[in-house]
């Protein structure tokens, strides 16, 4: 999959300069669409900003904007050519990266910190087999962020024993409804969510996100 995706994507940039990424197993909002299309022309020449989500997780959204977290998801998601040409399915900086500890300026939790190390050693290590991890160090190693809605736009059911990497039905993460945007808001500032980081961490990606994208149980960080 991971050969195929990363063509796939290569393959349209040779001719364009942004894309829309759906996979077949996702169920889109009315306004997902739109929404990425509105953040397209809104951040094209923003460097900060390398992707756009239709996902958004299920953490508290009390404001009626969107949101930024660094790095990026692979359900439903929009970026651009410049943003994509750091993608390096080798990652020949990560050596570097690890050296300066680059990833303390990103995460201020040392766990999610040694939990990503982990996960990027065992990418560079090709000992898994995944375009996601390595389009997430991408965007990481460059200082890039992604914008999510305040509401769901997409919804995976793509999860259970038949499926390639979500095999678990009970995955907080499965067929999360759909919403609709009644107006896009357009947010002035660009500010981490920094809660936004740690119910990821938390409740999904230790929990969650090994079993969906990468299959592979690492070890709790201390």
């Amino acid at each position: 999959m991971q050969e195929s995706i990363v063509a796939g994507i290569n393959h349209v940039f040779e001719n364009f300069s942004r894309i829309i990424v759906i996979e077949d197993d996702l169920i889109l909002s009315t306004s997902f669409i739109k929404f990425c299309l509105h953040y397209l022309d809104v951040y094209e020449k923003d460097a900060r900003v390398a992707s756009i989500h239709g996902y958004a997780y299920p953490i508290d959204r009390s404001s009626n904007q969107p949101y930024f977290l660094p790095g990026a998801d692979c359900w439903g998601w929009a970026t651009w050519k410049r943003a994509w040409t750091n993608y390096d399915i080798d990652m020949k900086t990560y050596p570097e990266f690890k050296k300066t500890n680059k990833i303390k300026n990103i995460f201020s939790d040392k766990r999610i910190q040694k939990f990503m190390i982990r996960l990027f050693d065992k990418l560079y290590e090709n000992k898994m087999n995944t375009w996601a991890g390595r389009w997430v160090y991408a965007i990481y190693n460059n200082n890039g962020i992604c914008i999510s809605p305040n509401v769901n736009l997409i919804s995976n059911i793509g999860f259970g024993n038949t499926s390639t990497n979500t095999k678990k039905e009970d995955d907080i993460l499965n067929n999360i409804p759909t919403e609709s945007l009644e107006n896009i808001i357009h947010t002035e500032s660009i500010i981490v969510n920094n809660k936004a980081d740690t119910f990821l961490f938390e409740k999904v990606f230790y929990k969650s996100f090994i079993q969906k994208v990468f299959k592979y149980v690492i070890p709790n960080p201390t």
